[in-house]
């Protein structure tokens, strides 16, 4: 027996996703690599990318209905806008001259956080995972909006209203691909919202999404930052390329100056 094994620990890692094959001549170097059983390079050459990701994080290649729902959902939100805090951060880090292997890492904390980030898709995970089996109406009923305009971790306003391009991504979905019930029901809920001018935020559709596809709470964080960093990307290296000078001059009189009390 080992120092380790003696201590209740294990001798080496263990995981269930990669199988590594060390060539004949080097153990350190890899020959061949299986993930959750099947061939890497035969996946590279028969499978798609989101095929992979599904297998990545379930263990299991995913249905071609699965395969399409959260395709359409990357694409939908692929770019978070030049509007959105993580956006800015990776704008900001550009144009200001940041080394360009540090844009990505500075947006993706922003777009980790507990408002409209990572965190408040957990958070709607929960929400609707607990919820999903009771009478919207009912819950609805008991629904407060907070000063952060939200009614429940993914519901909420945007800017004072619904979110129309969260609203229009959502009905494509539900029109153009295979949902499930926990997504079904996200969409009666926004509805009930409606006449408080409110609906399923960004963090939420990617949370309904998520449950359907019984992707893991922990895992849907990482997912969904994984989604947003391409147009994080995207718009910070565009700034890199432009002069500082390029960035907003706020004017003296928009400033508010408050004395001393």
């Amino acid at each position: 027996m080992n120092k380790n094994e003696k201590f209740g620990y294990s001798s080496r890692p263990k995981t269930n996703i990669c199988l590594e094959q060390a060539a004949p001549n080097n153990p350190y170097v890899c020959q061949k690599q299986f993930l959750a059983g099947y061939d890497t390079i035969e996946l590279a050459t028969r499978k798609s990318f989101i095929d992979v990701l599904l297998l990545l994080l379930k263990l299991e290649l995913p249905s071609d209905e699965e395969k399409a729902l959260l395709e359409s959902l990357m694409i939908g939100l692929i770019n978070p806008g030049p509007r959105h805090p993580a956006s800015k951060a990776a704008m900001s880090a550009g144009i200001s001259k940041a080394n360009p292997e540090h844009i990505l890492p500075i947006s993706l904390t922003v777009i980790g956080g507990s408002m409209a980030g990572a965190q408040e898709v957990a958070n709607a995970y929960r929400f609707i995972s607990n919820n999903a089996n009771s009478d919207t109406q009912n819950v609805k009923a008991v629904m407060d909006l907070d000063k952060e305009n939200r009614f429940a971790p993914g519901f909420g306003r945007h800017f004072g209203q619904a979110d129309p391009y969260i609203k229009s991504l959502a009905r494509a979905l539900q029109e153009q691909r295979k949902t499930g019930k926990h997504f079904n029901w996200s969409i009666q809920l926004a509805e009930r919202l409606e006449k408080q001018q409110a609906g399923m935020l960004d963090v939420g559709l990617a949370a309904a999404i998520f449950c359907d596809l019984s992707i893991g709470e922990r895992e849907s964080i990482a997912l969904y930052q994984f989604m947003r960093s391409p147009g994080l990307m995207a718009h910070g290296l565009e700034q890199s390329h432009r002069p500082i000078s390029d960035i907003p001059l706020i004017e003296d009189d928009q400033y508010v100056y408050e004395q001393n009390a």
